[in-house]
């Protein structure tokens, strides 16, 4: 029981029986639907049991009981079967690779919905694909256990792509260079790759598939060109994979996919009464293992910017966590035990939320900050496709009002604020000019209070709004110890009118004006209780000495609906 988690505050409390309490236990029944390959309806499962226990001191303890019959077992005479599967013990076992394959051909072959990309695009699993630039030839020529690099040139065929880290530097993996390139086209030995790199191959065999496409290895990084072009093409690369294979539980490539898995907790076996009265085999129960080894949601990997569009994109994938393999399609994702999970990163493009995508994606790490753009260029291009908007920034120029109100999550740290590298070419209204983690507030677009907003060519935000600098007092931050509570806006007599998050958590040197973007609560007739307030953005004057050149500083809340009143509109532009 120590990776039950307690219910309300007790969370640092050891689980000992001590810490128990009187009163009933109670137990409810953990459902999923199964659907195997051979299977023509979803069956109904019983999975596991969820346990209450009371705890001594107030509030209760939960966890998870897995349950499961072996192979051969009848069904128990209930509304419910027992799951089928016992569980595998290896990562690389004759029973992984049987159900990889089950996941795997069930999709091909009953799920009409993963035939569609991201962009709407149709993918036949009948007709081979135009291959990537570059691909891994994996076959085993005269049982040959080597592989080469391929130039394609459009050829077509059916290939898996890989999801993984790279890594530290001392433990990048294997990359194709211009130097190197013409010697991985004739041979690459096996034992020149990282684990990751080996145990994704024998994935790829495993399943019947020719190709593999890594990224190191078929991307020439040492040439810009190649690089760039080859980044922009992502996107297309997974949706377009027959398989994506995720090394989850590995932080650099020698861990990979099959990782040694963590020992099982300890089974009990309870009799199994078959639908004629008569022992039939056993029950067995256990403790389910942890999330973190478990769960993508919780793997190293999730921790990388990059699988933001690799996940999102991808139609099919198998995650390789440290304890199981799990699977995810368009249709559904799942454990090795069938229970249903929710990932963050597969929602579908229907339920897209450009603000949580773009939260999600600045929560990840990218070791180069000038990969910013170019790490969601997938998504955003079948997103082009797939709605007709136009993608400038990051940002959607059809809906721009609610890609500018961004700002630190309130309980950051110092240490977590957002900041301007100042190595790129991005404005800096643009949440893509910041490092850091970030969240959007929500903004109803209907409330537009500027007379114009839009992005020109160059660059550059045009705004026509009015724009009144804050010669005012500022108390704050509202929480010493979370600079993203903002900061109190006082009038003269010290009285709080107002609210303002600065990008860098503190108070900018030189005059801040406020520019009002949008008008909250003006509807009629009005609410006295409630009159309303602006959604403004804080700028400062630009450093170039341009008069009606400004840059961002962060947004606020205005709530004084008069303090606006009397100012003349102006145009001006914030890079």
């Amino acid at each position: 029981m120590k990776n039950w988690k307690p219910i309300a505050k007790h969370e640092d409390i050891a689980l000992e029986s001590q810490n128990f309490g009187t009163g009933p236990i109670l137990l409810t029944g953990k459902e999923s639907s199964i659907s195997m390959y051979a299977q023509s309806e979803p069956l109904k499962a019983l999975t596991g049991l969820h346990v209450q226990v009371p705890a001594a001191m107030g509030g209760s303890y939960y966890g998870i009981l897995r349950l499961y019959a072996k192979r051969g077992t009848e069904s128990v005479p209930f509304s419910h079967n027992i799951s089928i599967t016992e569980p595998i013990l290896s990562h690389c076992s004759e029973d992984a690779f049987a159900l990889l394959n089950d996941w795997l051909n069930e999709c091909i072959k009953k799920h009409e919905c993963c035939k569609q990309t991201f962009s709407q695009d149709s993918v036949d699993p009948d007709v081979e694909q135009e291959l990537p630039t570059r691909v891994l030839e994996v076959s085993q020529p005269q049982g040959q256990n080597v592989l080469h690099l391929v130039e394609t040139m459009g050829a077509r065929g059916q290939y898996a792509a890989l999801s993984h880290c790279w890594g530290p530097p001392s433990k990048r993996p294997l990359t194709t260079t211009t130097g190197t390139l013409e010697c991985r086209l004739k041979e690459i030995p096996f034992k020149s790759l990282t684990k990751t790199f080996q145990d994704a191959v024998t994935v790829t065999r495993a399943i019947g598939l020719r190709y593999l496409w890594i990224d190191s290895l078929c991307i020439i990084q040492d040439d810009n060109s190649d690089w760039l072009n080859e980044a922009s093409q992502m996107g297309s690369i997974y949706e377009r994979s027959q398989l994506t294979i995720a090394a989850a539980g590995a932080p650099d490539g020698s861990f990979g996919c099959f990782m040694e898995r963590p020992q099982l907790s300890p089974a009990v076996e309870l009799p199994n009464i078959s639908a004629h009265g008569k022992r039939a085999g056993g029950i067995f129960v256990s403790i389910k293992s942890m999330k973190k080894d478990t769960h993508p949601d919780y793997s190293p990997l999730n921790e990388r910017a990059w699988i933001t569009q690799e996940w999102l994109l991808s139609r099919r994938i198998v995650y390789y966590t440290k304890g199981q393999m799990v699977w995810s399609c368009k249709k559904k994702s799942q454990g090795e035990d069938h229970e249903r999970l929710r990932l963050v990163a597969r929602i579908t493009a229907d339920k897209l939320h450009w603000p949580d995508l773009v939260g999600n994606y600045c929560a990840r790490k990218l070791t180069f900050n000038k990969d910013k753009l170019i790490a969601l260029h997938g998504v955003a291009s079948a997103w082009e496709k797939r709605t007709g908007d136009k993608w400038i920034h990051g940002v959607w120029t059809e809906h721009l009002l609610k890609y500018l109100f961004w700002r630190a999550p309130e309980d950051s740290t110092f240490a977590q604020l957002l900041i301007r590298p100042g190595v790129l070419p991005i404005p800096s209204w643009s949440w893509a000019s910041t490092q850091g983690q970030l969240w959007f507030d929500n903004i109803d677009i209907t409330d537009q209070f500027c007379s114009k907003i839009a992005v020109e060519e160059s660059g550059l935000l045009s705004v026509c709004s009015r724009i009144k600098p804050l010669a005012t007092r500022f108390d704050g931050p509202l929480d010493p110890e979370k600079p993203g509570t903002g900061h109190h806006i006082l009038d003269q007599q010290g009285q709080i009118f107002g609210k303002a998050y600065f990008d860098e958590g503190q108070v900018p040197n030189g005059r801040i004006l406020a520019v009002p973007l949008v008008k909250i609560g003006h509807g009629s007739p009005p609410d006295p209780l409630n009159p309303g307030w602006f959604k403004v953005l804080l700028i400062q004057q630009a450093p170039r000495g341009d008069p009606d050149l400004y840059v961002r500083a962060g947004i606020g809340e205005i709530d004084q609906l008069d303090w606006f009143e009397g100012v003349p509109e102006k145009l001006l532009s914030i890079s």
